[in-house]
């Protein structure tokens, strides 16, 4: 992005006037009051456009729909990390129930809590709320593609499409016909 060149020239021509007074008085007290009229004249004289899309560009205008997948993603992600977690303190052996899941769950909030108000509602869909059908009472299948376990998936599609996660946090949007091919 290229800046406005009577904006650049601005603020080149008010920093040489700051540096020429510096150098008629080299105090530190002119120093610092040279430096402080130069911020107010900097500040003061910004155009009006330029505030207008700085305050939009933090307000984040337009980005709530990505914002939401993200969290979602960010959501089954960590659903996907933590049941590697749950194997890895449990010797390779997967959660019986979801009861146990959450009950492992409860015990470490600080890895959920700001994603769901509760570890059993961490093992709810993001985008439906509807539950997850997560892997219980054996071990999660190999993919056939040499790929990590897939451990989650949502029980119903969003827009035709389910998420799905495996166990290091990779989250994948798949269609109906192919549940079968990760999931057996």
């Amino acid at each position: 992005m290229r800046l406005d060149s009577s904006f650049t020239s601005f603020f080149r021509s008010d920093a040489l006037a700051f540096m020429a007074q510096l150098s008629d008085d080299w105090r530190p007290s002119a120093a610092r009051s040279a430096l402080t009229a130069y911020r107010r004249r900097a500040l003061s004289d910004l155009p009006l456009g330029l505030l207008v899309a700085g305050l939009l560009l933090i307000a984040g205008c337009g980005t709530a729909p990505a914002a939401s997948s993200d969290r979602a993603t960010d959501h089954m992600k960590v659903v996907g990390l933590l049941y590697a977690e749950y194997l890895a303190s449990h010797s390779g052996a997967a959660p019986a129930n979801q009861e146990s899941l959450v009950a492992f769950l409860e015990r470490e909030p600080a890895n959920w809590n700001k994603l769901a108000p509760s570890a059993g509602a961490l093992l709810n869909s993001p985008r439906d709320g509807k539950p997850l059908i997560v892997v219980y009472g054996k071990k999660p299948a190999e993919p056939a593609d040499g790929s990590l376990p897939w451990v989650a998936y949502e029980s119903e599609t969003v827009d035709g499409q389910r998420m799905m996660v495996n166990l290091r946090g990779q989250v994948r949007q798949i269609g109906e016909q192919e549940i079968a091919q990760y999931f057996p």
